[in-house]
């Protein structure tokens, strides 16, 4: 995912701007769509996982919901940052499921957060040395943003169960 994200950035505004012209502008609400697909799927997944007991964690669903819609729509300026909220999500998902492996639960949500989040600042930066891009603090601040409210998902969604440990383990 880090790889995707590093080779991606030199390209994105001449890609984004190439299909805008020849598909049409409605790729710049592709973000929106990209949600709508992936809370529906979650809230179908969320309504199997949640029978009637768990209204608390329907609730928070529908909160994270929220929050994200609204930084899809007043935090990301350009079409293009709001796949940074998709991205960033699933980037700490996967060093979450990754970090998993040797850690435990809690552990493996902060570290996870905190390499998203490093990775975010180190995607900003990188952002400031080329050419036709720019570093924005407000970006940096997304994709961390976008990093914990993905794990918070991983939390409510999953709720993962403890991994039995050996002793010589980790």
């Amino acid at each position: 995912m880090m790889i995707c994200i590093l080779l991606t950035l030199p390209t994105t505004p001449i890609l984004w701007k190439w299909a805008t012209e020849n598909l049409g502008r409605w790729v710049n609400d592709i973000a929106y769509l990209l949600f709508l697909a992936l809370f529906a799927g979650i809230g179908f997944y969320a309504g199997r996982q949640f029978s009637g007991s768990n209204k608390k964690a329907l609730l928070l669903l529908t909160g994270f919901a929220l929050v994200y819609f609204y930084l899809l729509k007043y935090q990301c300026k350009f079409p293009a940052e709001r796949l940074h909220l998709i991205e960033y999500g699933l980037l700490a998902y996967l060093l979450y499921k990754a970090l998993r492996l040797y850690l435990s639960s809690g552990k493996s949500y902060v570290f996870g957060f905190l390499i998203a989040s490093a990775f975010g600042f180190l995607d900003e930066f990188i952002q400031y040395k080329l050419p036709n891009r720019v570093f924005e603090f407000r970006d940096a601040m997304t994709n961390m943003l976008a990093a914990g409210l993905g794990l918070l998902a991983v939390r409510i969604i999953f709720n993962p169960k403890p991994i039995r440990r050996r002793s010589n383990d980790l």
